[in-house]
């Protein structure tokens, strides 16, 4: 398994401002943003088969004021003040996404195998076909959620410069077997060029 250091098994429902705080404090992340929010990613693979077993990747905002979890006095928690701030500058929830993904023969096009879970629909699993490698979820975070950012950091160059570094984000593939469930359904795809070798599901231990 690869994830980050005392990785603590939890399952996220409904998520709070205070949710993310928690996880900044107890360190629950494998990265903090610049502006305090988290980055989970967590791939498990298979013994002897290289293949990608269960896989889960997060992003949580930050509180309206900034987490530093990495701070050596003090707590993280005791920078967010809700009572602080008017009600009008403090979204209700945080913003987030979670993609879980666990091979399986029993996927549907209700439950997949791989899926999405967005903010405010904690219920709702969104149906991908594959599962994105590191750099390609945290590069598809920034599109999603840092638009502005992203346009001018990452996509302000030539056509073939930006061309160039799709192709090298999306060059190494992780092999996953998934049972399927998704083609009945809309789902979201990968990018063909990158989408991800089907394989058999492994048998379970």
């Amino acid at each position: 398994m690869i994830c980050w250091p005392e990785f603590r098994p939890s399952i996220l429902g409904q998520v709070s401002w205070e949710t993310v705080v928690t996880l900044a404090t107890e360190r629950q992340y494998s990265f903090q943003l610049l502006d305090g929010s988290l980055l989970q990613l967590l791939y498990d693979f298979q013994d002897n088969h290289g293949l990608v077993r269960s896989a889960m990747l997060a992003y949580f905002e930050a509180p309206p004021q900034e987490v530093d979890a990495d701070r050596e006095e003090g707590n993280p928690a005791d920078q967010f003040d809700p009572e602080a701030l008017s009600p009008a500058d403090v979204p209700t929830r945080p913003r987030w996404i979670r993609l879980d993904y666990e091979a399986s023969d029993t996927g549907t096009c209700v439950h997949s195998d791989c899926h999405l879970h967005l903010a405010g629909f904690p219920d709702t699993r969104v149906i991908v076909n594959g599962v994105p490698g590191p750099r390609q979820f945290v590069e598809m975070v920034f599109a999603w959620l840092y638009p502005a950012i992203y346009l001018e950091e990452k996509l302000a160059v030539d056509e073939d410069a930006r061309r160039d570094r799709v192709i090298e984000i999306n060059r190494v593939c992780l092999p996953i077997g998934i049972a399927g469930g998704y083609h009945p359904i809309c789902f979201l795809s990968l990018p063909p060029s990158i989408r991800y070798q089907t394989l058999p599901v492994p048998p379970k231990p």
